[in-house]
């Protein structure tokens, strides 16, 4: 496992962050071409300032609406900016695709294109995970972490750190989004155009199928089913037996359609939040698929998304946002 670590700007994922830290430029290497670096052990240059924003009332809706969700912190490339200098490019978050975290333990888990990382909020240690080929989808439940790897084909059931388990090896295609709920491991499989459903000790016990390249899944507390299609940009929604009670999110040109939705999670009340790579935003619907609210919206700042990819909900309703499009993971906190 590989240890370095990260910058003093993390702030600890149980705690509510008022101030976000914005980046302000680099000596010796470009904020573009810093992100297209290759994974080589070559320092970036000297940092230039951090700058702190106040996002003390960074919350959605805005008053005198009652706030619905509210701005906690982010973790992004500028977070491993030590001491004046960039440290090696490996150890930074380089196009997050996903995103789920250890509650109990302050632990985030990210996987990017350089591989699968465990930030720890209390040392502020960056570990990398080995034995993951390509981490698509992450879900933390019963003290592990379930890896939904594109490159092996399978499951991987990571505990302590390491790799344990695997399974779904032979019958997987292509995971993507992962869930576990229930005694049941869900896995979209974007390639057989289904979710694969396994039972916790690896056996294939259903399937939901007809499902245009699946991107991300998720499962509420009544085990109802949400996946979010791909190719034809809307969710369905299963109840726990399998069957198809509905879909929402119709593709059009407005907040509250689905013109590219990637992300799925559940809160705890129920609410569905879906990613939104069209609108660069987070959509918010009923259990039922009535719309509820958004945020987010185009931009860099602090609560403004960059291709937003998957979403995770942790179990004291923080929503972490994977953002692609500018290296950051942003955390948000439901105010049910």
């Amino acid at each position: 496992m590989y240890q370095t670590k990260l910058s003093k700007v993390l702030v600890s994922i149980a705690s509510l962050a008022v101030y976000a830290i914005v980046f302000t430029g680099c000596t010796g290497a470009s904020k573009e071409t810093e992100y297209v670096e290759t994974n080589t052990n070559t320092p970036l240059g000297s940092c230039a300032t951090l700058e702190t924003v106040d996002t003390s009332n960074l919350v959605w809706p805005a008053a005198p609406a009652e706030a619905r969700v509210q701005y906690l912190s982010s973790l992004s490339n500028d977070s491993v900016c030590i001491n004046g200098t960039y440290t090696t490019v490996n150890e930074k978050i380089s196009y997050p695709k996903a995103v789920a975290a250890d509650e109990a333990n302050g632990i985030v888990y990210i996987s990017d294109r350089f591989g699968l990382k465990a930030i720890n909020s209390a040392d502020e240690s960056v570990s990398t995970i080995a034995g993951v080929a390509d981490a698509r989808g992450l879900a933390f439940a019963n003290g592990s972490l379930y890896v939904a790897d594109a490159g092996s084909k399978s499951v991987k059931i990571v505990t302590g750190g390491s790799v344990a388990s695997e399974i779904g090896a032979g019958s997987l295609q292509r995971p993507h989004g992962i869930a576990v709920s229930g005694g049941k491991i869900y896995v979209a499989d974007a390639l057989a155009n289904a979710v694969q459903i396994f039972s916790a000790n690896g056996d294939n016990v259903g399937s939901l199928t007809g499902i245009l390249t699946p991107q991300s899944v998720a499962v509420n507390a009544k085990g109802d089913v949400y996946v979010v299609h791909n190719g034809n940009p809307r969710v369905n929604k299963y109840t726990a037996d399998g069957k198809l009670a509905g879909t929402f999110g119709p593709r059009c040109v407005s907040s509250g359609c689905l013109e590219k939705p990637k992300g799925i999670a559940i809160d705890s009340a129920g609410q569905v939040y879906i990613t939104d790579m069209a609108f660069q935003n987070v959509q918010v619907f009923s259990e039922t698929g009535d719309k509820a609210s958004n945020f987010g919206g185009p931009g860099t700042q602090p609560g403004t998304f960059t291709m937003p990819n998957l979403i995770y909900i942790d179990g004291s309703d923080k929503i972490y946002v994977a953002e692609t499009g500018i290296h950051r993971v942003q955390i948000f906190q439901a105010l049910n």
